[in-house]
């Protein structure tokens, strides 16, 4: 193999699978502050949680070192089976890559030449679904907006009752502001607005700690971790039985 080619299968493992691996756990660990800090608080449901900032910051950073790890190994296994593609140019680039598409469809056959328990993984319904929905998530991060994946949350007849009926609860026993600034119109409907609002937000149903939209739907991008993560585990316990098996790395191997 090249030099480059070895310096990229050496990125792939302690470079990205790594920081992978940390992306994890540091969402991971926020979420658990989430949990202790909704227990000290004596909130069964949170609907607007503490760390959301830190869960979308990883999150975020997470779905590129995500893609990029299929992309990465798919340019390996061009490396690695000599499939011949050169990344350089933009119709060998095309070329390279898991998803069926007629640019890819001469990749996919010969990584079926190569393995074809490897191919029919990648060719399954499951997992071109799977990567439809990463590509969907991971484009919209790096080409649209950052993706902010807040509590889905549903009305309730208790949240859509109107202001007076809101104000009549809340001010019960005390008027929404004290002293000076009592006397100041615009603040005290300034914290109106923002007291009915945390009201109507608490009496909200939440349906997904953090929603993400894709074509036909929504989903939770937090809890697709662990799916995402076993399609990775599978994908690299293929590629290392293709290359064990490959009459051509044998070749190398001698």
């Amino acid at each position: 193999l090249s030099r480059e080619a070895k310096e990229r299968a050496r990125s792939f493992v302690h470079n990205r699978y790594i920081d992978l691996l940390v992306t994890v756990e540091r969402i991971t660990f926020y979420k658990i502050q989430q949990q202790i800090s909704d227990i000290e608080s004596g909130i069964l449901e949170n609907k607007e949680p503490q760390f959301h900032g830190s869960v979308r910051y990883y999150l975020n950073y997470y779905l590129l070192l995500l893609w990029g790890y299929v992309d990465h190994m798919c340019l390996i296994i061009n490396d690695l089976f000599q499939f011949g593609y050169d990344e350089e140019s933009g119709k060998g680039r095309r070329s390279i890559g898991f998803k069926d598409i007629k640019d890819k469809k001469e990749y996919l056959g010969k990584l079926k030449a190569v393995d074809e328990r490897f191919y029919d993984f990648v060719d399954s319904k499951e997992f071109q679904e799977w990567l439809d929905i990463l590509g969907q998530l991971r484009h919209k991060n790096a080409h649209k907006e950052m993706i902010s994946p807040s509590p889905l949350l549903r009305q309730t007849d208790v949240s859509e009752i109107d202001d007076a009926a809101i104000d009549a609860i809340i001010y019960k026993d005390h008027p929404p502001a004290m002293g000076e600034l009592a006397k100041n119109p615009a603040f005290v409907e300034s914290q109106k607005i923002m007291d009915r609002r945390k009201y109507r937000v608490s009496k909200m149903q939440k349906i997904f700690d953090h929603v993400a939209f894709v074509k036909g739907g929504v989903l939770d991008p937090v809890a697709r971790i662990k799916i995402d993560m076993e399609n990775l585990i599978k994908l690299t316990e293929l590629l290392l039985s293709a290359s064990t098996k490959s009459k051509l790395w044998e070749a190398h191997s001698i």
